[in-house]
């Protein structure tokens, strides 16, 4: 996470990737956490960029983002507006996941 993300309301997603693999109807993405729990997320796509909007200020602050730390959103099969949030925190230069 830059610092950025963790003052922005909004999360960029690469465009190439929204592009192939997200409707520009998607008005909403859930997103899941490894122990079940829930955001719903507003999806923006616009000509040249995408972002996660609505709900990223409550999703960072709920997994407690730092910087340093890595999210990665795996889109899942047959489910093109659900998402699963994996976090790897930066400790002293190792890389833990959560």
């Amino acid at each position: 996470m830059r610092d950025t993300y963790l003052t922005y309301p909004y999360l960029h997603i690469p465009y190439n990737f929204a592009d192939k693999h997200l409707r520009k109807t998607i008005k909403n993405v859930m997103v899941r956490n490894s122990e079940d729990k829930v955001w719903m997320l507003g999806y923006w796509n616009g000509d040249s960029s995408a972002q996660l909007c609505s709900g990223w200020t409550s999703l960072r602050r709920d997994l407690g983002l730092t910087e340093g730390d890595v999210c990665v959103f795996e889109l899942l099969k047959g489910k093109d507006t659900e998402m699963r949030v994996s976090v790897f925190r930066e400790i002293d230069n190792v890389l833990t996941r959560i």
